[in-house]
């Protein structure tokens, strides 16, 4: 038993000195990487140390012109693919908490000399004379100079924050979400220095928990033999203390499967990557997974269970509202938005399964692209996202329409106007349980900045709750003026509201204004706003049958007269191509769109129909035409807004407006229509067989196919056998048209 126990003795102790021999080698290329990697561009060139791109960031740091060590993983694999050692990065990847003191020793060792016009700094050299003086000191090495060293990510696929398991703590992992919270920025110590009342020795503490007690009696000799031993007093001067601010990252809406609650987790931010976010930004993050030491009776509570913190190296803001795309795609996508028939397939590919709503669609795509932001010279902002309003009777696909929008836009937040209250549309104040200070938490709209925010039921909101979306609407801004916080957060996103009427259907017999129960102050901010009536049309009924009955059967929309339609990917890709384009208006045409502006004014103010009147034309009107213009023309990648742009602008507000402008007709009004229409389709029956005798059955089938009853039909029989237009047989089972 002794010799197996001293032979398995023998196997760990040669598997752990390999392992020190392998980390003892790794340690000296991260060293050999630093002092020799050349770098081929010209912004990394110095003039002490050349093309040596880490030389000189070190010598930058020495010098006190630069605080952080930024070493690019993708720069170090190209190194040592040559040398056939490739599997440093992995190793770095895998346990990026271990390789980093690695990596603070080896900048150390490389650490230049400053540059004789640097003046000493007692301070800055403290850690170093504590190196040198303390050979077995316990400081890691990444505390002994006031400086950072990051990892920076070559091309790495971001990772789902569900995908996230326990044996990635430790490692190096890319988080891609969206930021809710942001703390203010704090000082956070990693080393306190103490100063002895008595041997004047100074004492140090590394300080790598969330709390730590401070350190009272003299660690030195002298001190250990008297029997009072010194007082110890802080020497912040000589302290480690380092910019810290805390994130909270949540994952994407669309990555939420349905039913559960969006995962959230806690990032610190250190030093240089400080400021670097807002609520509301999209961010690809890279940090190292860390687990929160605490003691105490905060573990005590806590139990097994442990937080896990995300120390942030690299922080990537996302462009926005755009997707990457690759090369092929993109001349794909440009050789096809030459065709003519462009814009109407991109709008036939706006939900295909739903039937109808063409000049929705249209307008829907238009509202995807949006206008052209400008920022004036005086500081005055002009949006360039749209607004919609959709509102009509139950069963015409309101909220498919808009859940289909969220579904290509690039950045959507979806919401329900009965469980969304004013606090989560804008933003919250929340007090965070580590430092009892308040911060703000982004809401919705904060959460869909440079996106699009869709909330549905939109009149079953409350009117203090409504009101919260005025300011976003037209300034694009969240003003907050609560617990002492007073800000303003971006909001910079198109809204897009399904409502019914007031009356669950839309009321034939009353106007428009009594229809929508919405403020006129409210109405005036959508660009457009569309009123969907479920009318009886035989026609279309039928057609609509058809449709939804094809999409049942095969899953798929019918594909006639629609061409190739684009999926979903395509859809989203040619939007952010198209969003890159910031067309202008020439004179010419800016004389067309003032003329015809002054004209809608005229027009209206000659109306004396003022109580039916659904919208004015007010400024804003002109300024969603010249928005809808230039989404037109970037619809087609073009530089230049067009009068066919405008012309379909102009059409696409004509027609929100038609929608929503229907004259409430009497019952005897459409008795006569339907008396008029009957006998139309009769006369019609009686031509192609003039002088027969046609049957009641066959006239019944036909009408009811068209929409109409048999009392109806009756109604007519009777009105024109009286006038003698139609000769009726005795049992009333034939009819034929008088000669």
């Amino acid at each position: 038993m002794a010799r197996r126990g001293s032979k398995f003795e023998d196997q760990i102790m040669s598997m752990a000195r390999a392992k020190t021999q392998k980390y003892d080698d790794h340690k000296g290329l991260i060293h050999d990487f630093l002092t020799n990697y050349q770098s081929n561009d010209k912004k990394d060139h110095t003039k002490t140390h050349g093309r040596k791109k880490y030389l000189g960031m070190l010598q930058r740091i020495v010098d006190r012109e630069q605080h952080t060590v930024w070493l690019d993983l993708g720069e170090l694999e190209a190194y040592f693919r040559e040398k056939d050692e490739d599997d440093l990065v992995e190793q770095i990847k895998l346990n990026a908490s271990r390789y980093l003191d690695f990596c603070y020793d080896a900048c150390i060792r490389a650490m230049p000399d400053k540059s004789p016009s640097v003046h000493d700094d007692e301070v800055e050299d403290w850690y170093r004379k504590v190196a040198e003086n303390n050979p077995e000191s316990e400081i890691p090495p990444h505390v002994k100079c006031k400086f950072q060293v990051r990892l920076v990510p070559g091309a790495v696929k971001p990772r789902k924050l569900r995908e996230i398991k326990s044996a990635d703590v430790g490692s190096l992992v890319t988080l891609q979400g969206t930021v809710t919270r942001c703390s203010p920025v704090r000082p956070k110590v990693e080393v306190c220095t103490y100063q002895c009342s008595v041997c004047l020795r100074e004492n140090y503490q590394v300080i790598d928990k969330e709390q730590y007690t401070p350190v009272h009696e003299c660690a030195s000799e002298e001190c250990e033999g008297n029997k009072v031993a010194g007082l110890l007093h802080a020497c912040l001067a000589s302290s480690k203390l380092v910019r810290c601010q805390d994130l909270r990252l949540q994952e994407a809406p669309g990555e939420v499967p349905t039913g559960t609650v969006p995962r959230m987790t806690r990032v610190l931010l250190l030093g240089d990557n400080t400021r670097k976010c807002v609520p509301g930004d999209r961010v690809t993050i890279t940090g190292v997974f860390v687990p929160v030491k605490e003691t105490g009776f905060k573990q005590m509570k806590k139990g097994p269970m442990i937080d896990v913190v995300l120390e942030a190296h690299w922080i990537e803001k996302e462009k926005q509202g755009s997707v990457a795309i690759p090369q092929d795609m993109q001349d794909k996508l440009l050789k096809e938005s030459h065709s003519h028939d462009m814009y109407e397939r991109l709008a036939a590919s706006m939900a295909p399964e739903i039937f109808g709503h063409e000049d929705v669609k249209k307008a829907l795509l238009l509202m995807l692209v949006g206008g052209v932001n400008k920022h004036l010279e005086d500081g005055m902002k002009l949006r360039g996202d749209m607004h919609m309003l959709l509102m009509g009777d139950p069963g015409v696909a309101k909220s498919q329409l808009i859940k289909h929008v969220c579904q290509i836009a690039p950045r959507a937040v979806y919401t329900s106007g009965k469980g969304s209250s004013s606090v989560g549309l804008t933003a919250a104040i929340v007090k965070d349980s580590n430092t009892g200070e308040v911060t703000l938490e982004g809401g919705a709209l904060v959460m869909a900045d440079n996106g699009v925010c869709a909330i549905d039921e939109f009149d079953k909101m409350d009117e203090s709750d409504r009101t919260a979306i005025h300011e976003v609407m037209e300034q694009q801004t969240v003003s907050i003026a609560k617990a002492g916080i007073t800000t303003s957060l971006n909001a910079r996103a198109s809204l897009i509201c399904a409502a019914n009427p007031a009356y669950g259907r839309y009321n034939m017999r009353k106007s428009p204004v009594q229809n929508i129960n919405l403020p006129d102050s409210l109405l005036s901010r959508f660009d457009l706003t569309w009123v969907l009536i479920d009318k009886v049309d035989a026609e279309k009924d039928f057609q609509l049958a058809r449709h939804v009955g094809h999409v049942h059967k095969h899953k798929a929309a019918p594909d006639e007269d629609l061409g190739r339609i684009f999926n979903e990917l395509e859809m989203r890709q040619f939007i952010s191509l198209a969003r890159d384009k910031e067309p202008k208006i020439d004179e010419a045409l800016q004389y067309t769109i003032i003329n015809t502006y002054a004209q809608l004014r005229s027009d209206e103010s000659n109306s004396s129909d003022d109580a039916e009147r659904f919208s004015y034309t007010t400024p804003r009107t002109l300024l969603a035409m010249l928005r809808l213009s230039q989404a037109r023309a970037r619809l087609r990648l073009n530089d230049t807004v067009e009068l066919s742009d405008f012309e379909e602008a102009q059409r696409l507000i004509l027609a929100s407006k038609e929608s929503a402008m229907e004259d409430p007709e009497d019952d005897s009004r459409r008795r006569v229509d339907a008396e008029s229409q009957i006998y139309t389709l009769i006369r019609q029956q009686c031509e192609k067989k003039p002088g027969e005798w046609l049957k009641r059955t066959e006239l019944e089938r036909m009408i009811t196919l068209k929409g109409f009853k048999a009392d109806q039909l009756d109604e007519t029989i009777q009105v024109y056998v009286a006038v003698d237009v139609f000769e009726q047989s005795d049992d009333r089972a034939r009819l034929r048209l008088v000669e």
